[in-house]
């Protein structure tokens, strides 16, 4: 490899694990932390062809470029506990590998023939990459598509913004398409769901309305919460409300655009910047107590 070559490669390498362990976009939005996510693949891939090209001249280059992409994202990983606020993520080296298969699919395109057969596994290699980002803004689009519904269960992408505590499991989620296509809202207090990112412009709107089932025998409380984008995590800054819900019964309560405004203590609630919905459990749960189900979420 001649001076130049090395000094790029060094350069490349220093500009990956810069990117991979410094650069750092809002997590307040979905699209910015799966953009985040997804630089990944691309910066390994371009590591790696790198790596691969100024070691063309030496035996077994691309085993050797591979061998030291796979050490330098590990590295990354491991070393993001210690420099930054992100934790290791098998997510994040998974796509790490891919973008180091997709750097050894081009660089053999530079340096041998046959690159033909090997372009199929480099679209597919480009479409996994791509992927969550799709996903996302396919989640984007159904969510705009949507309003002035807030949450309706029709498909999957409806669960993206979804955050339930307990999550939801493979199997319950098989359940819940399959039968009314309502979500089951665990009933442990302090438990609930938070829907993260609703279309954020609620002016002009007077209503917000939420469809809820109680298909236990006794009554159930609930918490509601709104929140806008500068909410200060406190509870005098975000609208509550107390919801009792009888056994056995299905209702649509219905609470006043206005008031959830005035809520915060020392200031008006942005009506065109909320962030988020919560519905939270207040009683302790019983034994084999059957969950709420939470049919829909909307704006009159």
């Amino acid at each position: 490899m001649t001076r130049r070559g090395r000094l790029l490669t060094v350069i490349t390498v220093v500009i990956v694990v810069a990117a991979v362990l410094f650069v750092a976009l809002p997590q307040d939005r979905a699209i910015f932390r799966v953009i985040e996510d997804s630089g990944h693949a691309p910066a390994f891939a371009i590591l790696t062809f790198a790596l691969a090209y100024h070691l063309r001249s030496r035996a077994n280059s691309r085993a050797i470029a591979a061998a030291v992409a796979l050490c330098l994202a590990l590295t990354t990983e491991a070393a993001q506990r210690f420099v930054t606020y992100k934790d290791p993520s098998l997510h994040d080296l998974f796509f790490d590998g891919v973008g180091i298969l997709a750097g050894l699919c081009l660089a053999s395109r530079v340096h041998e023939a046959g690159f033909a057969s090997r372009r199929f596994f480099l679209v597919a290699l480009i479409a996994v990459a791509l992927t969550p980002l799709a996903w996302c803004l396919a989640a984007y689009a159904d969510r705009g598509g949507q309003f002035p519904v807030i949450f309706r269960l029709k498909s999957p992408l409806d669960l993206y913004f979804v955050q339930r505590t307990p999550t939801i499991g493979t199997a319950e989620l098989l359940h819940i398409f399959r039968g009314t296509r309502a979500l089951p809202l665990p009933l442990t207090r302090g438990a609930g769901i938070a829907l993260d990112e609703p279309y954020p412009d609620w002016s002009g709107w007077h209503i917000l309305a939420v469809d809820i089932e109680n298909a236990a025998h006794r009554n159930v409380r609930v918490r509601l919460r709104v929140h806008d984008r500068i909410h200060d995590q406190s509870y005098e800054d975000r609208y509550n409300a107390a919801l009792e819900l009888p056994g056995a019964q299905r209702r649509i309560f219905r609470f006043s655009v206005e008031q959830i405004a005035a809520s915060p203590a020392n200031r008006t609630l942005d009506l065109r910047s909320i962030a988020g919905v919560g519905l939270f459990g207040l009683d302790a749960a019983q034994i084999d107590q059957p969950p709420l189900l939470l049919h829909g979420v909307w704006l009159e």
